[in-house]
């Protein structure tokens, strides 16, 4: 396949369906399944996909039957397009996997999905994750994010994320973590640089997310007091088959090829010219073509289950009494205050692997809305408290407590 005239994300979203379907560790979905099968309550599973694109991994989880009995899905996605191809997408694959499917996917007209029994309820909804999931409206039983956490602040991801409902199963498939290789090497040099390149533009000061974010999660996800269940490489890897690339998994590399080109020109490294950038590109695009090129990026896939200690307050503020010492500590420093009857420590600037934020505590009082995420206990003989926030707003959403 030569070089498209065009590229579309939604058309790279379903491409990288089946490199996926190859990538996914197996074990973690086989606990997964297991995790949802043991909760025998006789409810729907509630799933909430996060950054659902076109909805790949509901049909994926209806394929490989991980989602089972009565399933109340929702599926939110920024970009509309993505969403509006992904209602298209379900009603393609109900109609080629003999499910009997009506109403349009829409929140207020949400799908209705059935074969032998099996009922899944399903909408795709365009818009900002968080500030949807701030309605306080979800009680989702799973949370999904594929390819989700290495484009957003983990540090403000995480403790949302875990917020929402009550002890949730959380799985993060298709997590980036720093590797992207492409064979043949034609200049080892200039290939070197180009990865550098464009694994820095991912760590750049003012784009969310980060190139190391797969191995970040395995500190992150206890640290937010979340209990790691499961987690294995889910590389992708992409080569010929007798000479030529299954489904449309020459698009996708070609759409990578341009992706990785456009970051770094953009980025302007000093040790690459402009046209020795152009012809990294033109060189890898010629290879696909000739189905030559073998692509692999190194990713984890990793299913924990939320804290479950998390409650939804009733009013805007809420009231526990700890004892013993707050930790604050900030990218610069960590300063402790240890807290006598009645004692306060306000307007600290604070950090639990996120930005500093304005946040304000009084012992035995009011943790204000606008300033407390959670505060978790993390042991040790004199009671420490580790103490994050998450960014203002205007009423609380979810409150995380630990007290005596």
């Amino acid at each position: 396949m030569a070089e498209p005239d065009e590229y579309t994300f939604q058309r790279y979203l379903e491409a990288k369906r089946t490199v996926d379907d190859r990538a996914l560790h197996r074990p973690t979905i086989d606990r997964l399944q297991a995790e949802l099968a043991s909760r025998g309550d006789g409810r729907p599973v509630r799933v909430l996909d996060v950054g659902a694109g076109t909805g790949a991994m509901l049909r994926r989880l209806l394929d490989w039957d991980v989602l089972q009995g009565a399933v109340d899905y929702t599926g939110v996605d920024a970009r509309e397009q993505a969403v509006t191809t992904g209602r298209h997408r379900i009603e393609e694959w109900a109609a080629q996997h003999n499910w009997g499917l009506a109403n349009e996917g829409t929140r207020a007209d949400p799908f209705e999905i059935d074969r032998d029994g099996h009922a899944v309820r399903a909408t795709l909804q365009q818009g900002d994750v968080f500030e949807v999931i701030a309605t306080g409206e979800w009680e989702p039983d799973l949370i999904v994010g594929c390819a989700f956490l290495d484009v957003v602040e983990l540090g403000e991801a995480l403790p949302r994320l875990f917020g929402v409902g009550a002890d949730p199963l959380v799985y993060f498939p298709i997590t980036f973590d720093g590797e992207t290789i492409f064979r043949p090497v034609h200049d080892r040099a200039i290939e070197s640089r180009m990865m550098d390149a464009f694994h820095a533009t991912m760590n750049e000061p003012d784009r969310p997310g980060g190139s190391r974010t797969g191995r970040r999660l395995f500190d992150a996800i206890p640290s937010y007091g979340g209990r790691l269940l499961s987690a294995g490489g889910s590389d992708w890897v992409i080569s010929p088959e007798e000479q030529e690339y299954p489904a449309d998994e020459a698009y996708f590399l070609h759409h990578i090829i341009d992706i990785v080109t456009g970051a770094v020109e953009e980025y302007q490294p000093a040790d690459l010219d402009p046209a020795q950038i152009r012809q990294w590109g033109q060189q890898r695009h010629t290879d696909v073509t000739n189905a030559e090129l073998v692509y692999s990026t190194h990713q984890f896939d990793v299913l924990a289950k939320a804290w479950a200690r998390c409650h939804r307050p009733e009013s805007t503020q809420a009231s526990v009494a700890l004892s013993g010492m707050l930790v604050f500590s900030s990218r610069n420093d960590t300063a402790s205050r240890p807290l006598s009857k009645g004692g306060v420590a306000s307007e600290m600037s604070c950090d639990c692997l996120g930005e500093p934020r304005l946040q304000k505590f009084e012992e035995k009082a009011h943790i204000m809305a606008w300033a407390v995420g959670w505060i978790r206990q993390i042991g040790g003989v004199q009671r420490e408290f580790y103490l994050s926030v998450i960014p203002p707003c205007s009423k609380i959403q979810y409150l995380l407590l630990t007290s005596e």
